[in-house]
């Protein structure tokens, strides 16, 4: 699965970049727990948005902030039951 790319203008004062992470995930996927669990997108989102560290824990309001597009790479466990 991709997260497509996007822009987002941060509206409040206590968003941090995981936040921000999080939540484009959950609208994509749908699934709190697999949104949760994504590797490396906050470290993606850093790199394209130089600078943006520098804002400290939380990006400040009316901030500009550009979501690359990122593959999601699907875990998938293979669940053994008795009768298998």
């Amino acid at each position: 699965m991709i997260l497509p790319a996007a822009q987002i203008r941060v509206a409040s004062d206590d968003v941090s970049v995981d936040l921000l992470a999080f939540r484009h995930a959950l609208a994509v996927l749908g699934d709190r727990q697999q949104a949760g669990q994504i590797k490396g997108f906050t470290e993606a989102i850093l790199e394209a948005n130089r600078g943006l560290a520098d804002h400290g824990l939380f990006i400040k309001r009316g901030t500009l902030v550009i979501l690359p597009e990122f593959e999601v790479k699907n875990k998938t466990k293979r669940i053994m039951r008795l009768w298998d």
